[in-house]
């Protein structure tokens, strides 16, 4: 519900006093916020070329599309009547053409509906797809702790995630250096890591990740600069002058 509630529907509202005409444009998003802005009309058309458009019935009705021309461009609604009479774009030209009729007000439906088998397929679909990417971005999620102890000669990183968690040990000695990279993989794509480069043919250690963040110039190349995460590039900075003391 919230996907439909979260969808912009323009409604068109005009009043008549006498020979001074005044309309307005009413977007409603978010539930109850509404955005009002004044129209003049220049024109109005249906977007189909055959003028009523006939689209899939929904409990006997039409799908009608009218395209409102204003001064500030163009505005379209979406209605279903019944009829041709009922249609906006018949009620609009009624109301420009009869200076008898005082008022007029016409709002859009959404363009998708959770009545309707289509829609209900295209936010099961895209719900399933949203609750894919949260669950994997929330599995992949790592959360690292490292421990420096220079009198046991001792390094020990934790990767805690959110089903498993993992900790590896190994002599201080053993680091070769400590870089920024950036991370291609499956878990995040252009995330900024720090990793400590080991003497043996061991895998390098990652201790650190980030995907957002401040970032700040880390390393230069000839062609140019590679930006990593500003708190990454600190945490390197701080483990290589503890090491180094």
């Amino acid at each position: 519900m919230s996907m439909l509630t979260a969808t912009i529907t323009p409604e068109i509202s005009c009043r008549r006093d006498g020979a001074l005409r005044q309309c307005k444009v009413i977007r409603h998003m978010l539930g109850n916020w509404r955005i009002e802005q004044p129209i003049s009309i220049k024109g109005i058309r249906d977007e189909s070329s055959g003028g009523f458009r006939r689209g899939k019935s929904n409990g006997g009705s039409s799908t009608h599309i009218t395209v409102v021309e204003t001064q500030s461009g163009e505005i379209w609604l979406v209605n279903r009547p019944s009829t041709v009479a009922d249609s906006a774009t018949t009620k609009i030209q009624r109301f420009l053409n009869d200076p008898t009729q005082t008022s007029v007000q016409i709002r859009s439906v959404a363009w998708l509906h959770l009545n309707e088998p289509v829609s209900n397929g295209f936010w099961f679909m895209f719900s399933i797809v949203m609750f894919v990417i949260a669950y994997q971005r929330l599995v992949n999620q790592r959360i690292y702790r490292c421990e420096f102890d220079k009198t046991r000669d001792l390094v020990r990183v934790t990767q805690q995630g959110l089903l498993t968690s993992k900790t590896i040990e190994f002599p201080i000695s053993k680091i070769r250096a400590i870089h920024n990279v950036k991370r291609l993989g499956r878990n995040y794509i252009g995330s900024d890591c720090v990793v400590l480069k080991l003497r043996s043919a061991q895998e390098d250690v990652y201790i650190g990740e980030a995907v957002w963040g401040k970032k700040t110039m880390a390393e230069h190349y000839f062609w140019g600069s590679i930006r990593f995460s500003k708190a990454l590039e600190e945490g390197r900075q701080a483990i290589v002058s503890f090491l180094q003391d």
